[in-house]
């Protein structure tokens, strides 16, 4: 549920910022009318794409099951 309500802070949060400040054309042709929600989700589905890859490849923050449960055990049993 926690991740829930982060992802869409994160997109409340990303969609007001993009609408005050959205980001500038390059190029010389016309741009396409600007949608901050849009824009917001793609740029929140690149990082959690970017996150699961890494930790699917062993080099992310998240720590694996095994580590995780010893590390429990070893707090409960206080060592």
């Amino acid at each position: 549920m926690r991740a829930v309500v982060l992802l869409l802070g994160f997109l409340t949060l990303g969609t007001a910022l993009f609408t005050a400040w959205p980001p500038t054309v390059v190029g010389d042709g016309k741009a396409p009318h600007f949608q901050a929600a849009i824009y917001t989700l793609d740029l929140l589905q690149a990082r959690v794409v970017a996150a699961v890859t890494e930790n699917l490849s062993g080099g992310g923050v998240l720590p694996r099951r095994a580590d995780a449960s010893s590390a429990l055990s070893a707090c409960r049993s206080g060592a």
